[in-house]
């Protein structure tokens, strides 16, 4: 399966406009004040406070928490503390038959943030529609009529060193940095939470993003590993790095400068670089498409022996679905890497496109000394987050705690553990995972969302990862969304992705 086409017996909804009200209790229920003393036994903080709102048309009473879940160190004492944030709705006649959505972004080393107040939580932070506009305070945090908790309960993730959540000891750091650890614990606190809550027999999904869909089977399968033999019901794999080496381009590895070309095209069609031919954006695609792995791939493997004549018609070539000049290809071997692209494209205009989102660009750097180019769709992006969540915590989920909410966890991307020896290919995918869960569980079925202008996951990555699995297509849904990295940025985007895992979720 390519892509999953607009088909109206699918059952999609319409989604509703009526806003939420949140009514929060005048003060938040505190469970404990800190870690505890020396000696003591400290009791798991905990923020409790009850809300209702209307999501997609229906009115929903619940319960947020904010709670801790402290971790076990080797000798018996403490050794780190997590964090989630819950919502789960009220007097549910029937729990077992409602579904959880655990949810977490990516890096390693990213909180949730970003699909909390971009696109899941209760309350979002909504941006600009004009991407020229930046995003800068007094910023907006509204009531979120698109989230998700009409049919399911949410609860958000936030790894260790990340949002509230510690580790307490350097010495303990390796054991959870790593794409094994980081499974482990994460599947203790997932366990935790569904014992606590009595959910054992519902429905269960994980939610990641970027490095996210790699934690995401790696977390299912430690969950079916551990003593409770968790089975989750589904994946939901937004930006898909899953198979990692196809999506990074670099010298040697040919198959990811092809899968690139899609997302080049989209990109350059996006900023008017490139002539269709009137052909319309998924035509010229799918154009774009063919012409990568029928054309341009088999050219790279033949290198430096393809017939000058050849390589010149291959840059052409090249040059109409990219929009970098013909004469750059041929002075590069016929290849451009995506970070080499983001200041190519729109060098004679004097901008750069952005790190996470090429629809946004910013100016070029001027040659200073220490000049470097901004990434303007993280301007855009993080600092309105950032701060929704915080006025969202405080205000609205009644948390005091004295720490600050770490949006990235810098130590993590330095020294992230992968668990297998350096190459540029198939020792960076993850796939073999994903297909033993999928195998091993035939109910199990997965969701991939992807932008067209996600220079990170592109979409010829994603499209390779489908084709080449070895589950039941028919288990699988690919979708595409105008924007990037984190497709929801985009308002239409946003309400299209709402409405594809709520039906995702549901079944249909």
């Amino acid at each position: 399966m390519r892509r999953a086409a607009a088909d109206p017996r699918r059952g999609r909804r319409r989604l509703s406009g009526a806003a939420i009200l949140l009514l929060s209790l005048p003060a938040a229920v505190s469970a404990a004040a800190g870690n505890g003393s020396e000696g003591e036994d400290p009791a798991p903080r905990a923020y409790v406070t009850r809300h209702a709102g209307t999501f997609n048309g229906t009115r929903v009473a619940y319960t947020a928490s904010v709670a801790e879940t402290l971790l076990p160190g080797a000798a018996g004492d403490r050794s780190a503390s997590v964090f989630t944030i819950s919502y789960v709705a009220d007097d549910v006649r029937d729990p077992a038959r409602r579904p959880v959505i655990f949810i977490f972004n990516g890096g390693p080393g990213s909180s949730s943030v970003y699909l909390h107040m971009g696109a899941f939580g209760p309350k979002r932070v909504p941006l600009p529609e004009d991407l020229d506009a930046g995003s800068s305070a007094p910023y907006r945090l509204v009531d979120n009529d698109a989230t998700l908790l009409d049919v399911a309960d949410l609860v958000f993730l936030d790894p260790l060193e990340t949002g509230f959540s510690r580790i307490f000891s350097d010495e303990d750091r390796p054991r959870f940095y790593s794409t094994e650890g980081d499974a482990a614990y994460l599947a203790e606190v997932i366990n935790r939470w569904v014992r606590e809550h009595g959910r054992e027999d519902s429905p269960k999904y994980l939610m990641g993003e970027s490095y996210g869909t790699i934690r995401a089977p790696m977390l299912a399968r430690a969950l079916y590993d551990s003593e409770s033999r968790t089975a989750v019901n589904g994946l939901i794999l937004l930006g898909p790095a899953v198979t990692l080496g196809e999506t990074a381009t670099r010298p040697g590895n040919i198959l990811a400068y092809a899968l690139a070309v899609p997302y080049m095209a989209a990109t350059a069609w996006y900023h008017g670089v490139v002539d269709g031919g009137g052909a319309g954006f998924e035509n010229f695609l799918d154009e774009a498409r063919r012409f990568a792995l029928t054309e341009y791939l088999p050219a790279l493997a033949q290198g430096r022996l393809l017939p000058p004549p050849r390589q010149r018609e291959i840059a052409a070539k090249l040059e109409r679905f990219t929009g970098v000049s013909a004469a750059y290809f041929l002075r590069h071997e016929l290849a451009i890497k995506k970070t080499e692209f983001r200041y190519e494209l729109l060098r004679d205009r004097g901008l750069v496109l952005g790190a996470n989102d090429s629809r946004y660009t910013s100016p070029a750097p001027g040659g200073l000394q220490g000049d470097e180019a901004v990434d303007a769709s993280s301007w855009a992006i993080l600092p309105a987050y950032v701060a929704g969540l915080q006025r969202h915590l405080r205000r609205n989920l009644g948390v005091d705690l004295p720490l600050d909410y770490v949006v990235h966890d810098r130590k993590a991307s330095a020294s992230w553990n992968w668990g297998r020896p350096a190459s540029p290919f198939a020792d960076f995918s993850w796939a073999g995972v994903l297909s033993a869960l999928m195998k091993g569980n035939p109910a199990m079925r997965v969701f991939y969302g992807v932008g067209y202008y996600d220079p990170l996951t592109t979409i010829g990555a994603a499209e390779y990862t489908v084709a080449r699995a070895d589950y039941p297509l028919e288990r699988v849904e690919l979708e595409y969304y105008h924007g990037g990295h984190m497709m929801y940025v985009d308002e239409q985007s946003f309400r299209k992705l709402a409405a594809d895992v709520r039906r995702f979720i549901g079944g249909t």
